[in-house]
């Protein structure tokens, strides 16, 4: 029987990674200093996430700050992977490669970097989908998410080599879900390390990560059935009158540790006072000793964790629970993030060479590449001239011929013809509408 004929079609195809070309899906986020980009590893069939500098950057001038903030994600990933040293399972996405590319007239550079995917969106979008669906978290669950950010926060305090580091961005949408298989409860990630680093002092901010982390606990506890707002809850006296036993236990639970954090807190403050008058050092900076540790509070999230476990897991299948219908919906949750649907997790495929030039919104820089629309393999040889498309997210950019690679090795692009992707009557167009497709 022969075999159905192959269809091929056009993909932007990205060749500054580390080990072999990755295919555009989709922008993931347009942020203040790079674009986030869902690129799909051809080799391996994974799937990724690029952030790029956009837009680029003079080669010849000092780095600026965005410059200074995009490394810094990277070699902060790097310094903390390298503390964990295997010891402790660190929640914060691996760094896979970096680059960075120079224009071949050496005016503007491009820094890349890969990183592992973490698949279920942010807390925020997770908090939000419960409060549209009548969602309740599990406190459990509540108790494993806050652990995950602490574990993090204390390798980065106590473990890193020169001192302590802290993130200083520890929003909702730079917590990340991932859902591990058929892993029903999804771990708690960090990301956007750009404005982590030493703690100088005197400080002009007086405030630390562990205030985010309040807020964070604010906001997951607000989700749950019957207990009271951190903050905002009622003295144990009142609590009766209207909190089950296990409910009363487990808002006890939450002021003890939001209480812990708070008194964590005024150490930390009154610890920064007394390092910045330090005579010892022309130009002090936090030490280990000076961070209080968060291992107490740690310990006392995992005993709520062990303790509640089980009795969870027994009411997950007991119709008409506040666990089950978590869980049910948890699943739909799943189902409906774009990070696990298929349909949003193929690469971009165009039919013609104007389509793909004329995309908007794809920083690259990126080439032209024939692929299989099934198995997403690339036909053909490799090809050359990227293009840095100028359009309304990217109006300095311009199209390139073959870029030198300045890190990670040399180039290997390879010789090859633009116009045998062309239709004939594509040439002609092309032909007459001049430089349009192709920038300045």
């Amino acid at each position: 029987m022969a075999s159905p004929p192959q269809t091929t079609r056009l993909a932007h195809v990205f060749r500054d990674g580390a080990d072999g070309p990755c295919l555009f899906v989709r922008a993931l986020d347009n942020g203040r200093d790079c674009q986030a980009q869902l690129v799909y590893h051809i080799q391996t069939g994974e799937h990724r996430v690029r952030k790029v500098l956009a837009p680029r950057v003079p080669a010849s001038e000092p780095p600026t700050a965005r410059e200074r903030r995009f490394d810094a994600d990277v070699n902060t990933a790097r310094t903390l992977f390298a503390a964990a040293a295997g010891r402790t399972k660190l929640r914060i996405p691996e760094v896979l490669s970096d680059r960075k590319t120079v224009s071949p007239d050496g005016n503007k550079s491009t820094c890349v970097s890969y990183w592992r995917l973490c698949n279920g969106g942010s807390i925020g979008a997770l908090l939000n989908a419960c409060k549209r669906h009548g969602a309740s978290l599990p406190r459990v669950v509540v108790f494993r998410l806050l652990r995950h950010v602490l574990e993090t926060l204390e390798l980065m305090y106590q473990q890193c080599e020169r001192g302590p580091v802290f993130h200083l961005d520890l929003s909702d949408e730079n917590l990340l879900l991932d859902f591990n298989g058929a892993e029903d409860m999804p771990e708690l990630y960090v990301i956007d390390l750009g404005r982590a680093g030493r703690f100088p002092l005197p400080r002009r901010d007086r405030s630390w990560d562990v205030v985010d982390v309040l807020y964070l606990a604010e906001c997951l506890v607000s989700q749950t059935s019957g207990a009271q707002l951190p903050g905002q809850y009622q003295r144990e006296r009142n609590w009766r009158g209207y909190l089950s036993d296990e409910d009363y236990a487990d808002a006890e639970a939450f002021c003890e540790i939001y209480q812990a954090l708070l008194g964590l807190g005024e150490r930390f403050e009154a610890n920064a006072t007394a390092a910045s008058h330090r005579d010892d050092d022309a130009h002090p900076e936090l030490r280990h000793g000076d961070v209080p540790s968060l291992q107490p509070v740690i310990d006392t999230l995992q005993a709520r964790i062990s303790k509640g476990l089980s009795d969870m897991w027994l009411k997950r299948w007991q119709p008409g629970t506040d666990e089950a219908r978590f869980f049910d919906f948890l699943a739909v949750y799943r189902q409906r993030t774009r990070l696990q649907s298929a349909s949003d997790m193929s690469p971009t495929l165009y039919d013609t060479q104007a389509g793909i030039l004329g995309a908007a919104n794809v920083h690259g820089p990126w080439f032209v590449g024939r692929v299989d629309e099934l198995t997403f393999e690339l036909q053909g040889g490799p090809l050359r001239s990227p293009y840095h498309r100028p359009n309304k997210f990217n109006s300095g950019s311009e199209t390139e011929g073959q870029l030198d690679l300045v890190s990670d090795g040399g180039s290997d692009e390879e010789e090859c013809n633009d116009n045998n992707l062309y239709s004939a009557e594509e040439r002609d167009m092309l032909h007459d509408a001049g430089s349009s497709f192709f920038g300045n």
